[in-house]
């Protein structure tokens, strides 16, 4: 057994593709209380499939006929996010599929997320003040560090990524 493969398992840890279901599930039951839910993917470094989840939860949220908009992380947004236009819309789901991974550290800790995307919300007319679903996701050799775990709502091991070839 591998060094990866001894960590015990997080008790909101998934696979790949329960993740992706229990993401859903909870974004469903946000959006029966608010309107705009907010979700961050953060990865444990790159070629981890942060994008890859990211576009399978727009796809959940597109099939059930809900409003999206996607950003690459809070920071760098500038532009107001364009949510899909869906008829009958029941909420609009805001994706960051980028984010850093909060951290104790006074720049990267869930409220100064909170607070920078609140000034986000503010600047675009939007009700966004807090991140509502973190999502974390890592590859069993590239893990996260237990401080990054603790901000986590559900964690995401993805088996089945692998390193993109790098331009020279």
């Amino acid at each position: 057994m591998s060094e990866f493969n001894e960590r015990q398992p997080e008790q909101n840890e998934y696979n790949f593709e329960d993740g992706i279901k229990q993401a859903f599930s909870q974004i469903k039951k946000l959006l029966e209380s608010q309107e705009y839910v907010v979700v961050t993917v953060c990865g444990s470094s790159h070629d981890v499939g942060k994008t890859q989840l990211a576009a399978k939860i727009m796809q959940e949220i597109s099939a059930r006929r809900i409003s999206w908009a996607w950003a690459s992380d809070i920071a760098s947004t500038m532009d107001k996010p364009n949510f899909t236009h869906q008829p009958e819309t029941k909420g609009h789901v805001l994706v960051f599929g980028s984010e850093q991974p909060a951290r104790e550290h006074p720049l990267l800790n869930k409220q100064a997320q909170d607070e920078r995307l609140a000034k986000k919300g503010k600047k675009f007319g939007l009700p966004l003040t807090k991140v509502d679903l973190r999502i974390y996701v890592y590859r069993p050799d590239k893990p996260f560090t237990q401080d990054e775990l603790q901000y986590a709502d559900i964690i995401i091991r993805n088996e089945q990524a692998e390193d993109k070839p790098r331009r020279p």
